[in-house]
């Protein structure tokens, strides 16, 4: 990693991903259901946090 990444361990990182159809279909349906429907209002979407960014392994 370079010097001036691990300088900025701390910064937030926010990443906007298209998923496939499906999945987003799928998670589209399982926000409608399980989410409540007053505060349903952007589409259904995933949020990865640095932490869990910083354990991803890239393909080799």
């Amino acid at each position: 990693m370079s010097q001036f990444l691990s300088e900025k361990q701390d910064a937030p990182l926010i990443l906007t991903l298209e998923l496939e159809k499906s999945v987003q279909d799928w998670a589209q349906s399982m926000r409608e259901r399980h989410f409540p429907k007053e505060r349903n209002i952007v589409p259904a979407h995933i949020t990865f946090s640095t932490p869990c960014l910083q354990t991803m392994k890239t393909p080799s």
